[in-house]
């Protein structure tokens, strides 16, 4: 793929991409210094004259949209690139979301993952700028069956600079395969986390 990015503000995106290759290329694009909430996305290709290559002011054919469509940092969206062929692409913003400043986040890490015996410890990290509700962590194994799933009590965010953490105790069924299985935490209440990049780690 060739990308060029045009324009990129926190409310307005626009992508130019060619698919270098013979076959259709999906890929996710994933946000990062975006305003979270909903946007509208339209995907159209641009041709060129005869063989030339497309120009920049040629129109946009095969027009899609796309609405409501949830975009914020760290979250993605699948675009299917049309083989040896310009697509552009464009997000705007049509409703802002809770602003990361106002959300909870919880967080865990490979090193927050203790096994011994029969027994998993997990510690789980306030890092949000409130406070987060109780919550929970499951232990699922490599076909996403539940093993195990333990309570957490609601964090108060760091605002203080000193960590805030719960340490959790599960008990992992005897003979249980963890290998490849999952530990999440999944967080109650109705406002989303910052990111959920940090809320998943892999045995």
């Amino acid at each position: 793929m060739a990308i060029l990015v045009p324009e990129a503000t926190p409310d307005h995106v626009k992508i130019i991409a060619y698919n270098l290759e013979r076959v259709p290329v999906t890929a996710h694009m994933t946000g990062w210094e975006v305003d979270p909430g909903k946007w509208t996305m339209t995907q159209g290709t641009q041709a060129g004259i005869g063989n030339a290559q497309p120009a920049a002011d040629a129109p946009i054919q095969n027009l899609e949209t796309r609405s409501a469509v949830d975009f914020e940092r760290s979250k993605d969206i699948a675009i299917t690139f049309p083989p040896r062929t310009q697509v552009v692409i464009e997000l705007k913003l049509t409703e802002k979301g809770v602003p990361y400043w106002s959300r909870p986040d919880l967080g865990i890490d490979p090193e927050d993952v203790k096994v011994a015996g029969g027994k998993m410890t997990v510690t789980v990290h306030s890092l949000g700028s409130v406070d987060a509700p109780a919550s929970m962590v499951v232990v699922r194994d490599k076909a996403g069956k539940t093993l195990a799933t333990a309570d957490v009590p609601a964090l108060k965010a760091p605002l203080d600079l000193t960590p805030k953490t719960a340490q959790v105790t599960l008990a992992v069924p005897a003979g249980a395969d963890l290998k490849g299985a999952t530990v999440t935490v999944e967080c109650g209440g109705d406002l989303p986390e910052i990111t959920l990049m940090n809320n998943r780690v892999v045995l």
